[in-house]
């Protein structure tokens, strides 16, 4: 299968703040979800790849289907569309001017599948109508007086009526409802379908990757500065831990080299392991496996980050 992005040495340098030499490749048909603390560079990374910002090192190399930002930024920009929390068009025009004015700067943009993709996404009545002729009130909207979820939509709308390769999702679905976010991921997954192309998502609601993320680029800040802690299958990385709960007189034959973190209190206690079958045969009993159990991704985002066993009131 053929990578639809490859990244290269990307380092950004703020006063306090270093993200340092991030690389990936991402195969065409697949979601990458960017996880870590806020803070962290998420958004810093994103701003990079699309050529907002640009990297510090002199050996980066940022590559979608041929076209290399360092080489030829116009070219490769006509390959990428994106999604953010607050919508990055004029608001004091209607969704279907917004398709008319900001789309004559993307080759290929099809303005009439716009207006069928804000019709589908309920974002105004009768597409193709002339705005000084259309009766409907939602037709002839400000996006100002859209509501953040209506934003997202339009954008996504605006994203899928042009040939992009790549997607980016910086944070889109913060505090929307979990209905809104149900049909977004479906729309994510069936823009994934396309070998052709693929999505990065940034996002601080870790769990919401477990609906549709194939791969997870986890960074990681230490110091001030900020590197790749994982990257790799979401799958492989679910398979790196297990969580084990019980009392603590079971989880305490739990050989401690193994332990990444955990929680003790009076009511429940759990301990996050690393966990490889084939070496870890001999050092967890039968009886501990039956208290073992798979962690979602946000456990194991949390514990690892602790790298502590947290002891609450009541634990000595």
């Amino acid at each position: 299968m053929n990578n639809a992005l490859i990244v290269r040495n990307v380092s950004k340098t703020f006063d306090k703040f270093k993200l340092d030499n991030i690389s990936f490749e991402v195969p065409g048909g697949s979601i990458v979800g960017v996880i870590g603390k806020n803070g962290c560079g998420k958004s810093t990374l994103l701003s990079v790849l699309m050529g907002m910002k640009e990297s510090d090192s002199t050996d980066t190399g940022i590559v979608i289907g041929g076209a290399c930002l360092q080489k030829d930024e116009k070219e490769y920009k006509k390959k990428i569309a994106y999604v953010f929390s607050e919508l990055p068009f004029m608001e004091k025009i209607s969704a279907v001017s917004i398709g008319k004015y900001y789309g004559r700067y993307y080759d290929g943009f099809n303005q009439k599948k716009y207006e069928a993709l804000l019709k589908q996404y309920g974002l105004i009545d009768f597409p193709g109508v002339p705005l000084r002729i259309s009766k409907s009130k939602k037709d002839i909207m400000n996006a100002s007086d859209f509501s953040q979820g209506q934003k997202i939509l339009l954008q996504l709308a605006f994203a899928q009526s042009y040939d992009a390769q790549v997607y980016f999702f910086d944070e889109p679905t913060g505090n929307l409802d979990v209905e809104f976010r149900d049909k977004f991921y479906e729309t994510i997954r069936e823009l994934a379908a396309d070998e052709n192309k693929c999505i990065i998502y940034a996002t601080h609601l870790v769990e919401e990757l477990e609906h549709f993320a194939d791969y997870i680029l986890w960074l990681q800040k230490k110091d001030n500065t900020t590197s790749k802690f994982y990257y790799g299958s979401l799958d492989e990385l679910r398979d790196s831990y297990r969580l084990v709960s019980g009392d603590k007189t079971l989880l305490e034959r739990i050989p401690k080299e193994l332990v990444v973190g955990g929680r003790l209190s009076e009511s429940s206690n759990e301990l996050l392991i690393r966990y490889d079958e084939a070496k870890i045969t001999a050092k967890i009993n039968h009886e501990i496996r039956q208290h073992m159990r798979y962690a979602e991704l946000k456990e194991i985002m949390y514990y690892v980050q602790k790298k502590e066993i947290i002891k609450e009131s009541g634990d000595e």
